[in-house]
């Protein structure tokens, strides 16, 4: 297992805590700057089967093109081959979920992984497959912008059945997470556009 460090230090200009340790082999990164899709679906297979699939192989049966892939076609992969437990722009309520954002560096749309939230609702647990050498981030909620690049699908994500398994407090590519008693505490700071 390859481990990155990383120190455990706010990235002020956007508002993310990067923790200590880096990424495991099961999370593998992207291999090019639009599989972000089969590399999230990759990875959440990896989590809940131990089995790595082949992301190349994964960004062909999604038919993934160089602008990306379409959000239905993963969630249908996904259906088909995991304990999919909800899928949609409903408003997401704690679990291991792929979801569709916009990119903070680039302003694209982007898949990643949300392992799951604190105790409190407020702090998410994400695994980026764009940034893997920084392992998890842990963000508030209201940081993310639950959009894609052209703001035409809002709030997706495919969550996850782990059977009552929250990976938040897993240490996955990361080093312990906020609890409760620190939801109120950690200082954050406001990501600005």
């Amino acid at each position: 297992m390859k481990v990155y460090a990383t120190p455990k230090v706010p990235v002020l200009d956007v508002g993310f805590y990067f923790s200590e340790a880096g990424c495991i082999a099961s999370l593998t990164p992207q291999q090019t700057r639009f599989t972000c899709g089969p590399a999230s679906l990759a990875a959440v297979y990896n989590l809940l089967t131990g089995v790595q699939i082949d992301q190349e192989r994964l960004a062909r049966e999604l038919a993934t093109t160089t602008i990306g892939t379409d959000h239905e076609v993963l969630g249908q992969w996904a259906t088909e081959n995991l304990p999919v437990e909800c899928m949609g722009t409903d408003p997401y309520e704690g679990g291991l979920s792929i979801f569709n954002h916009r990119a903070l560096l680039s302003g694209g749309g982007h898949f990643a992984v949300i392992l799951g939230c604190s105790d409190c609702g407020e702090f998410l647990k994400i695994w980026d497959p764009h940034f893997p050498d920084r392992g998890t981030l842990i963000v508030r909620r209201e940081q993310i912008d639950w959009t894609n690049s052209d703001g035409s699908l809002a709030g997706w994500h495919c969550k996850i059945d782990t059977g009552g398994r929250n990976f938040f407090g897993e240490n996955i590519g990361s080093a312990p997470l906020p609890t409760e008693k620190y939801c109120d505490t950690i200082p954050l700071a406001t990501r600005t556009r």
